[in-house]
């Protein structure tokens, strides 16, 4: 009988040891895989951002398929810490092909940009320059600008987005608990997209933010799985908030019928 018990409890360890072992792997290879957007459509430049806050690489993402469309709305891209070209095209990639033109900025902390404690001020005393840069470069309405955030960078997006009346849509994803004093009336054009298993920005981040923020539940995505990085749920994102950010910012289509008359 001992013998037997033994046998379980020894069979129910080395389970338990798989279990964690493949549980370890799976997480591992869970990492971003993007790159390059293959599209013949799509247009990447170059361009050098000298700010207060800093000196900045930035990216300008725009689709020929709008070309004499007029002024669109234009979004301001500000990815995660860290994160080096291509690895977020793929996110400037969603406004930019739906007409929109979006201005990515490489993000660098420590001695190569700026030190981590001031990231979030020189980003936010950085970004007029940001702005300005996106409406020089591009035929975009300068009344109608969107942010589009990741992380720590988000809060940065969230205040100066805040204090921006030209800004109509405020994109944060795995943002961490902000300072309610500084986004004061912004809650009408914020929207959060948070997972559940994001060990930077845990779960009680997102709940604090939602409720400072005031929050319908049509104005968040909370999604069980996905992490910081949000693997896996690229796509759901980017149609969330396609919609929201579009509802906000109100670009003009031109229609063309079959005949080729431009439908205003």
């Amino acid at each position: 009988m001992n013998m037997i018990i033994a046998f379980w409890i020894a069979l129910g360890g080395i389970t338990g040891a798989i279990c964690v072992v493949l549980a370890a792997t799976i997480k591992s290879l869970r990492k971003a895989r993007w790159g390059i957007v293959a599209t013949e459509t799509m247009a990447r430049r170059g361009l050098a951002i000298d700010a207060p806050g800093g000196s900045f690489k930035a990216y300008l993402y725009t689709s020929s398929d709008f070309d004499g469309a007029g002024a669109m709305p234009g979004m301001i891209l500000l990815p995660d810490c860290g994160k080096k070209f291509p690895a977020f095209e793929h996110w400037a990639a969603i406004f930019a092909l739906q007409g929109l033109p979006t201005l990515a900025i490489e993000i660098e902390t420590g001695a190569k940009g700026i030190p981590g404690k001031d990231l979030v001020e020189g980003l936010v005393q950085a970004f007029p320059s940001f702005k300005k840069a996106l409406i020089e470069h591009t035929e975009v309405d300068p009344g109608k600008i969107g942010v589009f955030a990741f992380g720590t960078p988000a809060l940065a997006g969230l205040y100066a987005g805040a204090a921006d009346g030209d800004v109509k849509a405020i994109c944060c994803g795995g943002m961490p608990r902000f300072d309610d004093n500084r986004a004061k009336d912004a809650n009408k054009k914020v929207f959060l997209v948070h997972c559940k298993d994001d060990e930077v920005a845990p779960l009680a981040d997102f709940m604090s933010n939602k409720q400072a923020l005031d929050l319908g539940n049509q104005d968040y995505l909370l999604l069980d799985r996905g992490g910081h990085e949000f693997i896996s749920q690229e796509a759901v994102i980017a149609g969330f908030l396609s919609i929201k950010a579009n509802r906000a910012l109100q670009p003009r289509y031109k229609q063309f019928t079959p005949t080729g008359v431009v439908v205003p």
